[in-house]
């Protein structure tokens, strides 16, 4: 079966809706239908569709797949990543539930992220930092269930001891 330009153009405009990257298809032998790959943003996970249509099934089903590891194993990466972004142990560990939605809402690029913390020694400071390259600000649509939304920001940016740099 041959791929057309339509079945292209389609899969392309179903993955931004959906927070993925159309990466192509893989013809199939013997008159098969061809299969669709993509690679979530969210996750960086690939992964192959038979048809569009089974697009926004897969994506949540692997985006939880992925968010929801053993607790232990969560701590223990939440206490490391504090003790090398602030230099100590977190006052306070905070569960989050996060219920991935099926498409997500390009808002633009995100030129700089800001935050108020008392990370260093205890006084309240405003942070901020800006990003030289291509960061992404996605928003979740629909709100979660509790009312609050989800932003995500994509790109390539590090977190480390002197902050959030890229």
């Amino acid at each position: 079966m041959k791929i057309t330009s339509q079945q292209i153009k389609a899969a392309e405009f179903k993955g931004h809706l959906y927070g993925v990257r159309f990466d192509g298809m893989q013809e199939m032998t013997k008159g098969r239908s061809p299969m669709y790959t993509w690679t979530d943003l969210v996750t960086g996970n690939t992964f192959l569709t038979k048809t569009i249509k089974e697009l926004p099934n897969k994506v949540i089903a692997l985006r939880k797949k992925y968010s929801n590891p053993p607790l232990k194993r969560i701590v223990s990466k939440a206490v490391k990543l504090s003790r090398k972004f602030y230099g100590f142990d977190p006052r306070k560990i905070k569960s989050i539930d996060v219920h991935w939605p099926k498409s997500l809402t390009c808002l633009g690029l995100c030129s700089q992220v800001s935050y108020v913390s008392d990370k260093t020694d205890g006084k309240m400071r405003e942070y901020y930092h800006r990003f030289d390259g291509k960061v992404t600000l996605f928003a979740g649509v629909p709100s979660q269930k509790n009312g609050e939304n989800l932003l995500i920001i994509k790109g390539k940016f590090k977190i480390q001891p002197e902050g959030i740099t890229g």
